[in-house]
């Protein structure tokens, strides 16, 4: 039996059927390309990504972070975090920041590799706090200085990770070496703090400590 059968093209009139914009591709077969209102637009809010997941540009659990890091904010630090294990912090050298011989505080210097380091080992999810820290000053630094911290991952192994951070100046120059060793905590519940120990002791907290930088609770 003959095939009279053929593909609908552009102009076609079929009664109580609308026709979609079809183009013709080089092998003769019709290709349709769906109207802009016809594709989803849905993007998951930043709370949908899980942790780990990289949401609105960075690792969510790093945004979360952010949003509540009041110190990079007072201070004027700048983080970018370009992958889980990596992070790079800026700050300028204020006058608040300088001693009395006219170069800038070391705990100001430790503070931004700090921070660094913090990034870098939070931007896998879970909670990660500092368990350890030493710092080697290399070179003084100065009043307009701008210092960038730069924290790469150098192990993971359990709940533990070991990263180093370079501290330098916008020019390259080295002024500190850190080293910092991570401690991942496990997730628990948090005590209702309404609830009183009828022992008259103090409450133990059990949750989970999420300021960057601190020590686990005990």
């Amino acid at each position: 039996m003959d095939d009279h059968r053929r593909d609908l093209l552009p102009g076609d009139e079929v009664p109580g059927l609308e026709i979609p914009a079809y183009e013709i591709s080089a092998g003769g077969v019709p290709t349709y390309e769906a109207p802009r209102d016809e594709v989803s637009t849905y993007q998951a809010p930043r709370d949908e990504a899980p942790s780990g997941e990289v949401c609105g540009g960075e690792p969510a659990a790093v945004a979360r972070m952010r949003s509540a890091d009041r110190v990079v904010v007072d201070l004027g630090v700048a983080v970018t975090v370009p992958a889980p294990g990596r992070a790079v912090a800026r700050m300028p050298v204020t006058e608040r920041m300088v001693n009395g011989h006219a170069v800038a505080h070391g705990g100001y210097v430790f503070l931004l590799a700090d921070v660094a380091f913090a990034y870098a080992c939070n931007g896998y999810g879970p909670v990660t706090l500092a368990a350890g820290a030493e710092i080697e000053f290399v070179a003084p630094v100065h009043l307009g200085d701008e210092l960038v911290a730069e924290a790469a991952e150098r192990a993971r192994f359990g709940r533990s990770g070991i990263y180093d951070v370079r501290v330098s100046r916008a020019d390259g120059t080295l002024v500190a070496e850190f080293r910092g060793r991570s401690r991942t905590l496990r997730e628990t519940p948090t005590r209702d703090p309404a609830a009183q120990d009828l022992g008259g002791g103090e409450h133990e907290h059990v949750g989970v400590d999420r300021r960057s930088g601190g020590t686990p609770p005990r």
